[in-house]
């Protein structure tokens, strides 16, 4: 036997023992694991982490994924079992924080701790009547919106900025609700027709960021979410304050941005302001503020109604 299909024998042992010892680890895994039984009375679904309030959390927002896929809104999908994993699990408790659901009484109807890696695996179940509840309650406070059609065009420019995003989230409660059986046909016809005149305004009324240069990187992080019309009826004014210290041979910055709404002609009136906050450290100041303007733009990729209301 030569040396080459020597070696080529034993790499072939070795990737069979491999895969025979990850498919005995998979065996050894609960069947629940991967099988849920369905009902017509509860919602389960299976959440792993690296605890028991981790793993909770997750299925709780595999829940909501099973409700209807539009609650997703542009999160990653569920479960995975690469690299990704972190991130996956990220985008799941955003799910299950964002919609801020009181579901009641949620069950553990199984759970297991892998001896191996230590992950918490658990199934959890949500009755279906307790989770309509949360999703009308949510749902009753958006609907009490209503659009400012007597008023003038700041006032609804400004109205619309607030409102668009939670409008947008009503309709994906209400699709969720028509996933459970229990739609509102009203309630989504009400939150269209405030969306329809939100999108009205944002196309005839404008808002102009007004900034100094050295904040390029943050108005070109704010402008994708503003209205683009040509008729100026808003400025949005940025003005930063950095503060820097050194501490245990780190420079550590506090950046302050202060958001201004404000009329685009004199004399300039202030209608709504705001302040974001953010922190970073490096072994030089440059790394301490890229850091600080990265957790900054991290926080204006949120919804505009997030940071600037």
């Amino acid at each position: 036997m030569t040396l080459q299909k020597a070696r080529a024998m034993v790499l072939s042992i070795a990737l069979f023992c491999v895969a025979g010892v990850s498919q005995a680890h998979a065996a050894s895994k609960p069947e629940w694991i991967f099988k849920t039984t369905p009902s017509t009375e509860k919602l389960a679904a299976v959440g792993s982490g690296n605890s028991v309030a981790e793993a909770r959390q997750i299925a709780l927002g595999n829940i909501l994924l099973q409700v209807s896929q539009s609650l997703q809104a542009g999160t990653s999908s569920v479960l995975t079992s690469d690299d990704g994993e972190s991130s996956s699990r990220f985008s799941q408790v955003a799910i299950g924080r964002s919609l801020k659901l009181d579901v009641g009484h949620a069950d553990i109807a199984h759970q297991w701790q892998d001896p191996e890696t230590g992950e918490v695996y658990l199934q959890l179940t949500v009755a279906k009547a307790g989770l309509i509840r949360a999703l009308e309650n949510r749902l009753s406070g958006i609907t009490a919106l209503s659009f400012p059609a007597s008023s003038g065009q700041t006032d609804q420019l400004l109205w619309a900025l607030k409102n668009l995003e939670p409008i947008q989230q009503g309709l994906r409660i209400e699709a969720a609700l028509n996933g459970l059986g229990a739609a509102q046909p009203p309630a989504r016809q009400h939150l269209l027709d405030q969306q329809e005149h939100a999108r009205k305004v944002w196309q005839t009324a404008g808002v102009r960021i007004v900034a100094q240069q050295s904040l390029g990187t943050v108005a070109r992080a704010i402008r994708p979410q503003l209205p683009t019309s040509t008729n100026t009826a808003l400025w949005l004014q940025l003005d930063n304050q950095t503060f820097h210290r050194q501490t245990n041979g780190q420079t550590e910055i506090k950046q302050v941005l202060s958001v201004n709404l404000k009329q685009p002609h004199a004399p300039f009136t202030s209608y709504h302001q705001n302040q974001l906050i953010a922190f970073g450290s490096g072994p030089s100041r440059a790394a301490a503020e890229q850091a600080a303007e990265k957790a900054l733009t991290d926080q204006l990729q949120q919804p505009l109604a997030n940071w600037l209301f």
